[in-house]
């Protein structure tokens, strides 16, 4: 019981837990009895992240447990402030089978290593709270790997400019995505956050009658030296993500 409350006192200062219990809104029922009976609907659907709050002290023992686990004793260490606060915040609105609760965990876990801590940044909480779950699982494929891609592009002579792109092959697991067709938005997302980038290495012309018709692309998607810091403090390494896209199927 001592250790777990080191732990505590470690991954939480003073602050941080007032006002989690703050938050708490005690009067919310009562509020909510006030309400004619054609409201009370909208109203407990309405609070309903809110009433979550409550919850956080449940899930500070799943928090608790995963750092227990992960961090020998000895190297446990006070938790950046500027880490833990925004982390926690984010995690009494996500489901916890949700792949993002897990990686707030896990960069709770890695600001909490003596080893570690360096590699957790205090951008990370709110670069993590930005991006979706497709997201996450891209950056996951993107650990260790690159998603190359071929495409053509029709050439306007006159107007001396290329369109009509096509996809002629690709690397993107969008298989593994809940909503692939969102593709090309989830790149511009995580592009603009630093995280991914897209550069063609090479491109041939596509020549008909000695003149040029078109153009083949070879890109590719990668992380960016500050996304890969970011993809191994926060994402969930593959024993996670194997189970996580089992439950998704089922």
């Amino acid at each position: 019981m001592d250790n777990e409350l080191e732990i505590v006192k470690k991954a939480l200062d003073s602050k941080v837990v007032e006002k989690i219990y703050d938050d708490g809104l005690s009067g919310t029922t009562s509020q909510v009895g006030k309400l004619g009976e054609d409201l009370v609907k909208t109203a407990r659907l309405l609070l309903f992240p809110i009433q979550i709050l409550g919850s956080l002290q449940d899930r500070l023992e799943i928090i608790l447990t995963r750092i227990k686990n992960k961090v020998p004793e000895d190297k446990l260490i006070q938790a950046d402030p500027k880490i833990i606060g925004p982390s926690l915040e984010n995690l009494k609105y996500i489901k916890e089978d949700d792949i993002l609760f897990e990686s707030f965990i896990n960069l709770i876990t890695k600001s909490m290593d003596r080893d570690e801590y360096k590699n957790a940044h205090p951008a990370f909480p709110r670069l993590l709270e930005q991006i979706s779950s497709d997201e996450a699982i891209l950056l996951f494929e993107l650990k260790n790997k690159e998603f190359n891609v071929v495409d053509t592009m029709d050439y306007d002579r006159t107007l001396n400019q290329f369109y009509n792109r096509k996809l002629i092959s690709s690397e993107i697991p969008k298989e593994k995505l809940e909503f692939p067709e969102h593709i090309e938005t989830y790149y511009a997302h995580l592009e603009s956050l630093g995280l991914v980038s897209w550069p063609v290495f090479k491109q041939n012309p596509i020549v008909s009658s000695g003149i040029q018709t078109g153009v083949t692309r070879y890109s590719k998607w990668l992380t960016t030296p500050f996304g890969k810091i970011f993809s191994q403090a926060c994402i969930p390494d593959e024993e996670y993500i194997m189970e996580y896209l089992r439950r998704k199927s089922e």
